[in-house]
This record gives C-alpha cells, sequence and structure tokens, in this order.
C-alpha cells in the first residue's frame, strides 16, 4: 500500500496507519522505530491526535510501505 504522507504524520519512523484510542480517526502517521519489521499490526504508541486536542494512544493498523527517514 502506497500513501502520501501528511506532514502532520510526522519526519522519522515507520509509515503507519494507525486509529486513535479516544476519536477512532484512522490516519497516516509515524511509528517510532527506525525498522518496520520491528512494527506489528495493534501494537500502540503516543501521537498527537489534533481531533482530540491532545496526545493520545495510538492502534496501529497497517504499516506502509515507504522508507523510514
Amino acid at each position: 500500500m502506497s500513501k502520501s504522507l501528511d506532514p502532520a504524520a510526522g519526519e522519522y519512523g515507520v509509515a503507519v496507519e494507525a486509529i486513535c484510542v479516544g476519536c477512532r480517526q484512522v490516519r497516516t502517521k509515524r511509528y517510532p522505530k527506525a525498522v518496520p519489521e520491528a512494527v506489528s499490526l495493534g501494537q500502540s504508541f503516543k501521537h498527537v491526535c489534533h481531533r482530540c486536542q491532545k496526545a493520545t494512544y495510538w492502534n496501529v493498523r497497517d504499516v506502509l510501505e515507504e522508507e523510514s527517514r
């Protein structure tokens, strides 16, 4: 799967499709790991949710095929 990354996704880490546990919004974010193989579905990480207006936990739904930076 190849998606264009929103600048709000962040600059570093593995590109993932994730769901906010607060508002259930699905967005492309960057998981704070350098190696895509280290990320598995269902893992959680903390990232800013603009809809919730705070840092929330996000659950990984898919690892996107993009090089990490």
